[in-house]
C-alpha cells in the first residue's frame, strides 16, 4: 500500500511450497552500499538530494503505519536516472505490531541502541538508522566502528560519533545538526518524523515532502517552511505609500459619505448633556424626576426609519442635501437619567436608549437633534398625586420652545398615537418646521397628574418602536438569510470536524489555546473600557459575569472553528498559513509576517475605498446616491470608547477570515476542485453584498471587485494577510475626517493612527528592520 516515487513498489506477497516471496518492482541500478565502496563519499549537493528523497520515502512508509526496521545502504537503490528507491521490506512490520514481532531482527550495524538492548523498534528507531545512512553518505565512513555487537551497544549508548564537519571540510553546519539529532541515544530527543529531518537539511522543503508522503505537516514544520525574506525595499515603500495615500483618500471621501459629517454637529456630547440638564430644569413638572443624577447615560443613534423613508420617497441625486439643515433629524443624541442604578442586559454593560427598559419611577429619557433641540421626551414621575390635589393643565408652549417650534402655528388635532408611558391627558398638533422643510410633522404629547411625561415630533416615517417592528426590505432579508446560513454552516460543520480531529489527535491544541486566550482577554478588556460600570459590588459582579460568559462563548466557539479547520488547511494549503504559524510561534518580527501584514493592510484600505465609492458613485453620475454610512457612532464620544471598540471587534477580525477558509474547504469537498469552490463562493458573496445597495449598475460590479480582491488575498497571501485586511477594514466604522478642528476629530486621529501604525509595522518587519529604512535608490 506504500505508493511513493522513492519506494520500490511491492506488488504481491506469496509462497511456493512454504517459501514466501515478494513480487517487487525491478530497479535497474546500483545499491548505495556498493556506490559508497566505489567512490568513497557523495558530494554534498548529491548527498543532500538523496537524503531528501530518503526522508520522503521513510515518511511515506510511516504514514501507512509501516516500520522498515532494516534501513541501510544495501537496501537503497540508485537507478540509472539517479532516482532513489528504498527496497527490501522483508523485516518490515506494522507499528502497532512492533511489540509482538522478533525484536532482535535487523542488521546490528544499523540498529538503534534500544533495539540492541532488546526493546521493540519504533518510528524513532528508523530515524536512527536514517542518521547512520546519512552519516556514511556525507563522510564515506560508518558513524561507529566497534569490534563486537556488545561494544557497539555500549558505544552508541554513551559516545557520540565525530561530527561530519570535523571529517569533511566545507560541509554545511545544518548537516551536522540533522545527522547528530537523528543519532541521539535517547529516542525522545530524536526528530519525531522523517519530515522533521527534511526541515533540518539544507534546501529541505518539509511541506512538499509532507504533501508527497500524504502526511499532515506539524504547525512547527509549517512555520519553518516558506520564504525567509519579506519584501524588497522598493516594493515595501510602494505598498506603504499606497496604503497611507489610501487612508487620506478615505478620510476625504468619508466627509461626503458618512452621516455624522452631513448633519450640523457643532455641539459636543458634553454640551448636549448640559443642554439636556437645562431642558429638564426648565420643565417644572419634571424637577423631581431624576434630579439626584444617580445614574446618567448618553449616546448617539441614527434615525434609520427616516433614512429609509428618504431613500424610498426621493429618487433624485440631491436627496440627502436636506441633511445639512438638521431637520428632519437623521442623527439624534439620547440622554437618560434614573434615580436608581441602571442595569442593562448588554454583556459589556453599555446603557442604550432602550436598555434597560424604562420602568423605574423617576426615569427620564430625551432625544435631541444635533443642535440641541428636543425631539422626544419620555418620563416616569417619581411621586404620586394626592387624591385631594388639584390638577392644573400643563402649558405645552415650553416644550415647543425647547423643540424650536412656534406653538402658535400648530393646529390641535385628535391624538392618534399610543404613548410609551402612562398619561391621563393626551394632546396632538399638526404643523411644519419653521425653516420651510416640506415634510409635515405631527406632535403628540401627554401629561400625568399635570406633569409632562411624553412629547414627540412625528414625521411620516416615524414608527412606534414599542408597537411596530422595523420593516426590512426583501433584499435586506435575503442578504441576512444568506449571512445566517453561512453562520450555521460554519458552526455545524466546525463542530463535526472538531470532534473528528480530537479523536485523531490532529488538532493544533497549542495554537487554538493561544488564540482563544487572546480573544477572551480582548473581550474582557473591551468590557473594562466601556463606561457602563457601577459602584455597587453586586451589580458590577453581575455585569462581569455576563461579559465573562460572552467572552467564554466566543473564545470557545473560535476554539472549535480552529481545531476543526486548521488541520485541513495545514494538510491541503499549508502555504496559506505559514506566516500565521510563525506569528503564533512568537516570531512577531519575521519578514514574512511583516510582508503579509503590509499587503493585507493595503488590501484593507482598498476595500474601504471601494465601499466609499459604492456610496458616492451613484451621485457622481446623476443617480440617487446611497444612504450615508453610519458606522459605529459611539466611538466619537471618547477615546476610551474608540479603544473599547477596537478590542470588541478582535473576534470578528480573526473569526471571519477563518470562516471564509472553512467555507472554501467545504465547497471544495462538494465540488471536488478549488476553482469551482472559489467561483461558487464568489457568486454567493457578490450577491450578498450587491443586495445591500439600491443601484445595481454600480453595486454589482463594485461588489464583484471587492469579493474578487478578498479571494485573491486569501488564496495568494493566506490567512494572516486576510486578517490584517480585516483590521484595516475596521476603519470604515470610524467617521474619519481630515478636518481636525471638529470636536470628534480625536476618534478620527485614533483610527488613522491605528491604521498607519499597522501599515508601518508591516513595512518595517517586511524589510527586515532597520536595514531597509533608507529610501530606495530610484536612479538619477
Amino acid at each position: 500500500q506504500i505508493t511513493h516515487p522513492d519506494v520500490c513498489r511491492v506488488y504481491d506477497i506469496g509462497d511456493v511450497d512454504g517459501q514466501h516471496f515478494l513480487t517487487m518492482e525491478f530497479v535497474d541500478g546500483e545499491d548505495l552500499a556498493s556506490l559508497l565502496r566505489r567512490i568513497g563519499r557523495l558530494p554534498q549537493d548529491k548527498a543532500v538530494e538523496i537524503a531528501l528523497h530518503l526522508c520522503g520515502a521513510l515518511a511515506a512508509a510511516h504514514s501507512k503505519g509501516v516500520l522498515l526496521r532494516d534501513l541501510k545502504p544495501a537496501n537503497i537503490m540508485i537507478d540509472g536516472r539517479g532516482q532513489v528507491r528504498v527496497t527490501d521490506f522483508g523485516l518490515a512490520s506494522l507499528i502497532e505490531e512492533a511489540q509482538r514481532v522478533d525484536v532482535g531482527a535487523g542488521t546490528p550495524a544499523y540498529m538503534a541502541p534500544e533495539q540492541l538492548s532488546g526493546q521493540p523498534a519504533s518510528v524513532r528507531s528508523d530515524i536512527f538508522a536514517l542518521g547512520l545512512v546519512l552519516y556514511e553518505m556525507f563522510t564515506g565512513r560508518p558513524a561507529f566502528q566497534p569490534e563486537s555487537i556488545a561494544a557497539l551497544a555500549r558505544l552508541r549508548g554513551r559516545t557520540p560519533p565525530p561530527t561530519p564537519t570535523s571529517l569533511v571540510s566545507g560541509l554545511d553546519p545544518r548537516i551536522d545538526r540533522a545527522i547528530l539529532s537523528c543519532l541521539e541515544p535517547d529516542p525522545a530527543r530524536r526528530p519525531a518524523s522523517a519530515l522533521a529531518v527534511t526541515a533540518m537539511l539544507p534546501g529541505g522543503d518539509p511541506l512538499a515532502a509532507a504533501m508527497a508522503a500524504g502526511e499532515t505537516p506539524s504547525p512547527e514544520m509549517v512555520a519553518a517552511s516558506g520564504s525567509r525574506e519579506g519584501l524588497a525595499p522598493t516594493t515595501a515603500w510602494a505598498c506603504l505609500v499606497a496604503g497611507l495615500a489610501g487612508l487620506v483618500m478615505i478620510s476625504l471621501m468619508m466627509g461626503r459619505s458618512m452621516l455624522i459629517h452631513r448633519v450640523p454637529f457643532d455641539k459636543s456630547p458634553a454640551v448636549l448633556v448640559d443642554r439636556a440638564h437645562e431642558i429638564l430644569a426648565s420643565l417644572d413638572g419634571l424637577r423631581g424626576a431624576g434630579t439626584s443624577r444617580t445614574s446618567e447615560a448618553w449616546g448617539l443613534v441614527s434615525d434609520d426609519d427616516f433614512l429609509a423613508h428618504a431613500a424610498a420617497s426621493d429618487r433624485t441625486a440631491r436627496r440627502w442635501d436636506a441633511l445639512a439643515t438638521g431637520r428632519p433629524a437623521a442623527l439624534l443624541f439620547w440622554f437618560r437619567r434614573s434615580p436608581q442604578l441602571m442595569m442593562p442586559g448588554d454583556a459589556f454593560g453599555r446603557i442604550s436608549l432602550t436598555d434597560p427598559p424604562p420602568y423605574q419611577p423617576g426615569m427620564v429619557s430625551l432625544l435631541l437633534d444635533t443642535k440641541g433641540r428636543i425631539v422626544e421626551l419620555n418620563a416616569i414621575p417619581s411621586t404620586a398625586r394626592r387624591s385631594d390635589e388639584a390638577v392644573p393643565a400643563y402649558g405645552w408652549e415650553t416644550l415647543f420652545n425647547q423643540a424650536g417650534l412656534d406653538f402658535a402655528k400648530f393646529k390641535p388635532v385628535d391624538p392618534t398615537w399610543v404613548p410609551p408611558v402612562s398619561t391621563d391627558v393626551s394632546m396632538a398638533w399638526e404643523g411644519a418646521f419653521p425653516d420651510g422643510t416640506r415634510s409635515p410633522i405631527h406632535v403628540e404629547a401627554g401629561s400625568l397628574h399635570g406633569r409632562p411625561v411624553y412629547f414627540q415630533i412625528i414625521g411620516p416615517w416615524t414608527r412606534q418602536t414599542h408597537i411596530e417592528p422595523f420593516a426590512q426590505s426583501a433584499a435586506a432579508r435575503a442578504s441576512d438569510t444568506i449571512n445566517l446560513m453561512l453562520h450555521f454552516v460554519v458552526l455545524g460543520g466546525s463542530f463535526l470536524l472538531a470532534i473528528a480531529n480530537m479523536k485523531s489527535g490532529r488538532g493544533d491544541w497549542k495554537g487554538a489555546l493561544k488564540c482563544s486566550c487572546f480573544l477572551f482577554a480582548s473581550i474582557m478588556l473591551a468590557w473594562l473600557l466601556y463606561s457602563g460600570h457601577v459602584t455597587a459590588v453586586n451589580e458590577e459582579w453581575e455585569m462581569f459575569q455576563k461579559s465573562a460568559g460572552l467572552a467564554l462563548f466566543i473564545s470557545s466557539f473560535f476554539w472549535i472553528i480552529y481545531v476543526a479547520l486548521e488541520p485541513y488547511v495545514r494538510s491541503r494549503w499549508p502555504h496559506r498559513i505559514v506566516s500565521w504559524s510563525r506569528l503564533l510561534a512568537g516570531r512577531f518580527f519575521d519578514p514574512l509576517v511583516g510582508r503579509d501584514i503590509l499587503i493585507g493592510g493595503v488590501f484593507g484600505v482598498l476595500w474601504v475605498l471601494l465601499t466609499q465609492v459604492q456610496l458616492l458613485a451613484p451621485g457622481w453620475i446623476g443617480l440617487p446616491p446611497a444612504a450615508p454610512g453610519v458606522g459605529h457612532l459611539d466611538v466619537v464620544l471618547s477615546l476610551r470608547d474608540s479603544l473599547a471598540l477596537f478590542f470588541e471587534v478582535q473576534p470578528a477580525c480573526i473569526v471571519a477570515p477563518m470562516a471564509y477558509m472553512f467555507i472554501i474547504l467545504l465547497l471544495q469537498v462538494f465540488l471536488r476542485k478549488e476553482p469551482l469552490a472559489l467561483a461558487a463562493l464568489f457568486a454567493l458573496l457578490t450577491a450578498r453584498l450587491a443586495l445591500q445597495g439600491d443601484s445595481p449598475a454600480i453595486d454589482v460590479p463594485l461588489s464583484a471587485l471587492i469579493v474578487a480582491s478578498w479571494l485573491v488575498l486569501l488564496v495568494r497571501f493566506g490567512l494572516l494577510a486576510f486578517i490584517a485586511a480585516y483590521y484595516l477594514h475596521l476603519a470604515a466604522e470610524f467617521p474619519m475626517t481630515v478636518n481636525f478642528s471638529t470636536w470628534y476629530a480625536a476618534s478620527s486621529i485614533f483610527a488613522l493612527t491605528l491604521a498607519a501604525a499597522l501599515l508601518a509595522c508591516g513595512f518595517y518587519f517586511s524589510i527586515g528592520g532597520k536595514r531597509g529604512l533608507a529610501l530606495p535608490d530610484l536612479g538619477p
